[in-house]
């Protein structure tokens, strides 16, 4: 075993969990904020900053980012790039996509989740020996399907709520694992994509933001996980004209706070 393994171990056994959240928590946050501004943030005079926070109305946003367009990004989910390429045009309508409409079909229409689209298609993954939606078998499938009628339920009696709320007052995130308490919690907001022309795409928290479009919650906070290099450039001119070029962008959710 060496130095580092070592280290790590000591740190598991003699340190709570409580100390080493916090410090993993505190070291994560200065990395991501040096490198952000280094790789992006120098080069524009708009601010680019991974902690920041938009409002949005989930009944606006009508499309899913596609697994393959992951690819597009140089840099883990915890930084907000600006990225150039086609990345923006390989989505999912909500309509077409099966989680969507499993999700409405059960909890609008009342449908058993083995009855729905969604349910089969994790099903024959799961038998054909893969592990999907972190479950290795059907028992911790409907345990996780069991976890997501606990968040509608609760986020229909109390609303949306930020992770720094749940987490300042003791509650916890029904889909966060513990493995996430090592991150800061703004890291496990829903996260979105901003196209070339300011299409806001949904990236991260499908389960959340589904329930937030099903329940009519009309304003949510998110997390830019990217910018079309196009969209920073009208960013770039909204800036400079102190209004966008484009009037019909003059209330959009990433133009609002420059």
């Amino acid at each position: 075993m060496n130095m580092d393994e070592k280290i790590k171990n000591m740190l598991k056994k003699y340190v709570p969990d409580k100390i080493k959240f916090k410090l993993s928590r505190i070291y994560i946050s200065f990395y991501v904020r040096i490198l952000t501004w280094y790789n992006y943030g120098r080069n524009y005079d708009t601010n680019i900053d991974s902690f920041e926070i938009i409002n949005i109305d989930p009944s606006n946003v009508e499309e899913f980012l596609l697994v393959e367009a992951r690819s597009s990004f140089e840099r883990s989910d915890a930084f907000t790039e600006i990225a150039p390429g086609s990345w923006d045009k390989q989505t999912i309508s909500f309509k077409e996509y099966d989680l969507c409409k499993s999700f409405v079909n059960h909890f609008q229409h009342d449908e058993p989740w083995s009855n729905t689209e969604f349910y089969h298609r994790v099903k024959d993954s799961i038998n054909s020996g893969n592990k999907k939606w972190g479950c290795s078998n059907m028992k911790q499938f409907e345990e996780r399907l069991s976890e997501i009628d606990d968040l509608y339920e609760s986020m229909q009696s109390k609303g949306y709520r930020r992770q720094k709320y749940l987490r300042k007052n003791a509650e916890s995130d029904i889909l966060v694992r513990d493995i996430h308490k090592y991150w800061p919690p703004i890291f496990h907001e829903i996260s979105v994509v901003i196209g070339r022309d300011g299409n806001i795409i949904l990236y991260e928290g499908r389960h959340r933001f589904t329930i937030a479009k099903i329940l009519n919650i009309n304003n949510i906070p998110v997390r830019i996980r990217a910018r079309h290099e196009q969209w920073q450039k009208i960013r770039e001119e909204h800036n400079k004209r102190n209004q966008p070029a484009n009037k019909s962008l003059k209330d959009h959710p990433d133009l609002i706070n420059i």
